[in-house]
């Protein structure tokens, strides 16, 4: 604690009260929790300033211009350098610099359009981002929520995120960016994540075509089952217990999702939840998202539908749980 508000202000720490050197930087110290926080959401290993890449762009052409001249005073015969004056050497410097000059003002031209292009394109993903809050705001603020009501949620944040995800990738990697990506995280882990939670504590099997009679049977049965010995990581429970119900053999066998809802969840699930496709999104983060804990039911579903490739074990639960006593009506799947 002392070490960082010794870099935030140069005071030295020993308790609650700060010491009034902390206070006359306070300007300072601000403008040193704003720039890290900024630098904490860039990239770093760019090259960011337009000289550089400028001079590494027209490197070879100066390379070019040298290795003619030295080739003609290696090579040319004396009759080709004795007539040329001072004032010839003079002009040719001349001419090169104007050249360079117009180059430098073409080059400025095209940062000068490319800058208003960026600045067109962040206010635009800031647009995005808001649309993207209020829907995730509004499918919370709905009482009853159904299959519909989801599926029209969820094809709405992934036409907007979408959208996002082509102008996040034409955006410039510099400050502008790192700021874009900051009000991105806002949205994903406070809107989106509250949307979700409604959509877990409101949906369930039941919803697609299970019935309260074979759901109510499927709830008590995993509620008895037994550790094989080796317990899942803390956060996985939920997933694998819906992964044991929807095997059961009167489930799967109620259970329908339609083509419009398993393309509209499966899309969903890699706009949002799949880390290839959010790993640019959740730099300067911890970002490793996985659905089975921020989405159980969602994950389940998917893996059932299987409009896609699912890239995970679609019957986990077997390798942590058993069923130590059998009902008569109803048997898991694997037993």
């Amino acid at each position: 604690m002392a070490a960082l508000m010794r870099n935030l202000g140069g005071a030295d720490y020993n308790g609650p009260t700060l010491t009034p050197v902390l206070w006359s930087n306070g300007k300072r110290a601000l403008r040193q929790i704003r720039d890290s926080i900024l630098m904490h959401y860039e990239k770093k290993g760019f090259d960011r300033a337009s000289l550089n890449k400028l001079a590494k762009k027209y490197s070879y052409l100066v390379f070019l211009m040298v290795a003619i001249i030295l080739w003609l005073y290696v090579h040319a015969p004396s009759e080709f350098w004795w007539p040329i004056k001072f004032i010839d050497v003079i002009n040719v410097i001349a001419q090169i610099a104007t050249a360079l000059a117009f180059l430098f003002a073409v080059h400025q031209y095209r940062k000068n359009k490319e800058s208003e292009r960026q600045k067109v394109l962040v206010e635009e993903s800031r647009a995005l981002i808001n649309k993207l809050k209020a829907e995730a705001n509004a499918f919370c603020s709905l009482p009853v929520v159904t299959v519909k009501s989801s599926v029209n949620f969820m094809n709405l944040a992934s036409g907007h995120a979408g959208n996002f995800d082509a102008i996040f990738k034409e955006l410039n990697e510099d400050i502008h960016k790192a700021i874009v990506r900051m009000h991105w995280h806002d949205m994903y882990f406070v809107d989106m994540n509250r949307a979700m939670e409604h959509f877990n504590k409101t949906m369930s099997l039941g919803d697609f075509c299970v019935s309260q009679e074979t759901l109510s049977t499927a709830t008590r049965q995993a509620s008895i089952l037994r550790s094989t010995g080796t317990e899942p990581l803390s956060g996985f429970e939920d997933y694998l217990k819906l992964q044991y119900q929807a095997d059961l053999p009167a489930v799967s066998k109620e259970l329908k999702v339609d083509k419009e809802a398993r393309i509209a969840m499966f899309v969903f699930e890699k706009l949002f939840f799949d880390n290839e496709a959010l790993k640019d999104h959740l730099h300067g983060c911890m970002n490793k998202i996985d659905i089975r804990i921020r989405s159980p039911l969602l994950a389940v579903l998917n893996e059932r539908c299987m409009t896609g490739e699912i890239r995970r074990d679609t019957s986990s639960y077997k390798q942590f749980y058993y069923l130590k006593l059998v009902e008569k009506a109803e048997t898991p799947s694997g037993e």
